[in-house]
């Protein structure tokens, strides 16, 4: 500080004066038990001094641009969440004004504080596979033959022609679900916000859709999952989120529609082919021989099926309205790109861009101002700058001057 303070706040020349006076001179001080007891004098002074600068500037927050905890300088109000700060990291008023489905409107984005304030959160990565607990991706390879999940079910479950996904569905009970016991130690190990997971790539809902039919409300638990996680994320203090990976379900899923091509059930097709379940399956024929059954499309990660990337961002609105998360994770770049390289103007990224306004909007109309992240997984700035960067199991090569987020599972 470089000017006079009034009360037990110290000044500079204070500190540089008390630093000669108690740690400088100590150390060619030839008493060493003088030395010893010097420095003592200073790690009090010390200690006292921290306190009474801390209290100033909590006191001067309104003009340091530094905030007391839960309070926004700025706007006047308290709560958990707190203010918005920019990049610069001087407190600003969080913005109110709602956001275009454009990334010239949404590169405004500002990350909301309790976002840089929370360094770690934990996350539910829960669903119908965990009734078989063999890998997050079970849905899928139980449909290559000769894969270890294929094999495992033929050995628990019977042939995917007889007993497919949809009866695996039908298992899962989570009858023993304790949100609020799980949130409480989540707590304790130290999680400063919560995410729970809304659909994973299998399409199966942990909440009460009316867009499908298979979800934890109407087929399995009969519970309304999310809503569970979020009643205990907040009774705990804890903003609450979200994470979708329906994005790349339709062209992720395409080996429900192949058939054994060896063995005593050679050309009997897979349950995925029954059209009475094509509303959960898919109807994503037109991924199949793309590549070799079983291998993954990744230039296909994001397909270009229209009428599904509209039923995408139909769920992702049923979902928001629902929740109203404090955070929504895509599990892949900005939809519906269809590679990481696609400049900015393409027109792909139309029902992406809708989706994040509409987050942050919903947010704006909550609370008065935007408290909302959005996690994609695009690393260019001229992408990831419309939210906050998600880096799955990885890490950057240098130090980024924006919020960011890695998570594994």
């Amino acid at each position: 500080y470089d000017r006079p303070h009034t009360g037990t706040s110290p000044t500079n020349a204070g500190i540089g004066k008390k630093l000669r006076k108690n740690f400088i001179s100590p150390l060619t001080d030839k008493s060493h038990c003088g030395t010893l007891m010097k420095m003592k004098r200073f790690v009090f002074w010390f200690i006292r001094s921290w306190a009474a600068l801390r209290n100033m500037i909590f006191r001067h927050a309104g003009t340091s641009g530094t905030r007391h905890p839960g309070f926004c300088a700025e706007s006047g109000r308290a709560g958990r969440q707190g203010c918005v700060k920019n990049e610069t990291g001087k407190g600003v008023a969080a913005m109110a004004k709602k956001f275009e489905a454009s990334f010239e409107s949404l590169r405004e984005y500002q990350c909301p504080d309790w976002f840089r304030d929370a360094k770690f959160g934990i996350w539910s990565h829960w669903g119908p596979q965990s009734v078989p607990m063999y890998g997050d991706w079970y849905a899928r390879n139980m449909y290559v033959q000769g894969s270890e999940q294929y094999l495992y079910h033929i050995r628990h479950y019977g042939h995917p022609s007889k007993f497919g996904y949809k009866d695996i569905c039908a298992l899962w009970k989570a009858e023993k679900f304790d949100p609020d016991a799980l949130m409480d130690l989540y707590v304790k190990a130290g999680a400063r916000y919560f995410v729970g997971q809304a659909m994973h790539h299998d399409h199966f809902f942990n909440y009460p859709s009316k867009l499908n039919r298979f979800n934890s409300m109407d087929v399995g638990p009969h519970k309304d999952i999310c809503g569970l996680w979020k009643a205990a994320a907040e009774k705990h203090g804890l903003p609450f989120g979200l994470t979708e990976h329906l994005g790349a379900s339709f062209s992720w899923w395409y080996t429900n529609k192949g058939h054994d091509t060896w063995g005593p059930y050679a050309g009997v097709p897979y349950d995925g082919n029954d059209p009475a379940y094509q509303d959960f399956y898919h109807a994503n024929q037109e991924h199949v021989g793309v590549v070799k059954q079983g291998e993954l499309d990744m230039p296909n990660w994001y397909t270009g099926n229209e009428k599904f990337r509209e039923y995408w961002l139909a769920v992702m609105k049923e979902l928001i309205d629902r929740y109203q998360p404090d955070l929504l994770y895509s599990d892949g770049g900005l939809p519906f790109a269809l590679n990481l390289e696609a400049d900015p103007s393409d027109p792909n990224y139309r029902l992406g861009l809708e989706a994040v306004s509409y987050l942050y909007n919903t947010s704006i109309a909550k609370y008065g101002e935007n408290r909302a992240v959005y996690n994609q997984k695009d690393r260019r700035p001229e992408i990831y700058r419309i939210g906050v960067l998600d880096i799955e199991k990885s890490q950057l090569s240098d130090i980024l001057p924006y919020p960011w987020q890695t998570d594994t599972c």
